[in-house]
């Protein structure tokens, strides 16, 4: 009854690590960007 509604294959293994092993890079390096500029410079005074 569900016409154009295909169930997607599921992706491999090695796919989805290297997905998430990804992300997860992005994640770290966004925050280690983010608290380098917060990070406070006494000697700029």
């Amino acid at each position: 009854m569900r016409r154009g509604c295909s169930v997607a294959a599921p992706s491999s293994t090695f796919a989805a690590v290297l997905g998430l092993l990804g992300v997860t890079a992005l994640v770290l390096f966004a925050a280690g960007h983010a608290v380098r500029r917060l990070e406070i410079n006494y000697g700029a005074e």
